[in-house]
């Protein structure tokens, strides 16, 4: 298979673009183990497998890896091939989970490009994404280590539990605002714990320096998910790739939606209203896009934007305070820019 180079740095104002360059070379390594899989079962699995992988991501979870890996890297110093291993592993479980994603929200459109749920049915769509969840196991196993092979048995565990919180919750939309943490916990920030937590195992790293990497992952998928369900009200199609409002259209509540109802004098007749639009969702569609499309005007004028940017930026702090165990370092710097990244994103 060809192999592309590292991703480019994944903000536009180049806020982390010093991030990516430091591990430039393991990075490579990573795409090449992602790219050199052996998937020769079916053509038709390995042609999309290959198109997944390549048509775009910001490897963020794996540069997270790498970068913690090397907190106390001297220098020169080679990074060891398991954690080249263990990046490969959280790149391709968050795909793996992206692809099932698209399948639970019938999601056509992912990064401006048609999504495999598009073309291909439910159920193949699915085994394409149980095949690469199988590939991230495999990775798992090459780290060596057995801490790092149950942390991943567990959080895959987790992720599914949040997937069926989530389906679960799916239009009913004055569920409590704490679910919607614990999914982020279990859905988001599960994947780069699996990132942080086990690069410092794999390094050694004293307990409580891991405890610490893991509470940076936490606090770093927090902030990251909060922005995306930002995102998802105040972006376009061109910027996101997909339509604004996607998430409550779907009938999924995020964070924005909550804070807006907190706010707003009438939060009962709020989800009346919502309650009665999501009624004709399947008779008359058109009645209920354009009460979703009006809903999410009102939460882009209401405060409730900046007061989910605040909770954003305040779990980006926690995570670079997590930070302070570790020596000064171009390594421990990266990361700090990085959860700003996480927080501070554009369009």
């Amino acid at each position: 298979m060809m192999s592309h180079g590292t991703q480019p740095a994944p903000d536009r104002d180049g806020r982390a673009a010093k991030a990516y360059p430091l591990v430039d070379k393991e990075m490579q390594a990573v795409e090449r183990m992602l790219l050199t899989s052996d998937v020769t079962t079916w053509p038709a699995l390995r042609d999309v497998y290959t198109r997944i992988l390549t048509r775009g991501g910001k490897r963020l979870r794996p540069a997270l890896a790498l970068l913690c890996a090397s907190l106390l890297r001297a220098p020169d110093e080679a990074l060891p091939s398991s954690v080249i291993a263990l990046g490969a592993a959280v790149e391709m479980l968050h795909t793996s989970t992206l692809v099932h994603d698209d399948v639970i929200d019938d999601s056509t459109l992912r990064r401006g490009a048609p999504t495999l749920n598009a073309a291909w049915s439910a159920g193949a769509t699915v085994l394409a994404g149980n095949y690469m969840f199988a590939q991230a196991a495999h990775y798992s196993a090459q780290t060596g280590n057995v801490r790092v092979n149950q942390i991943f048995s567990e959080s895959l565990e987790i992720l599914v539990a949040g997937e069926i919180q989530q389906m679960k919750s799916r239009h009913d939309f004055d569920t409590a605002r704490a679910q919607y943490f614990q999914r982020i916990a279990y859905k988001t920030s599960s994947i780069f714990r699996i990132a942080t937590e086990s690069a410092g195992i794999l390094q050694g790293f004293s307990d409580v320096r891991v405890r610490q990497l893991k509470r940076f992952g936490h606090h770093f998928g927090v902030a990251f998910q909060v922005v995306d369900d930002i995102l998802d009200y105040t972006s376009d199609l061109k910027a996101l790739g997909k339509p604004a409002g996607s998430d409550l259209r779907s009938g999924n509540c995020t964070l924005p939606f909550y804070l807006y109802l907190a706010q707003h004098p009438a939060a009962d007749k709020i989800l009346e209203e919502l309650k009665e639009a999501n009624s004709y969702r399947w008779r008359t569609p058109g009645i209920w896009a354009d009460k979703v499309e009006a809903f999410v005007a009102d939460v882009c004028r209401s405060p409730a934007i900046d007061d989910a940017y605040a909770l954003a930026r305040a779990h980006a702090r926690k995570a670079q305070q997590c930070l302070r165990l570790f020596p000064a370092s171009e390594y421990r710097q990266a990361l700090h820019e990085l959860s700003a990244f996480a927080f501070k994103r554009l369009t």
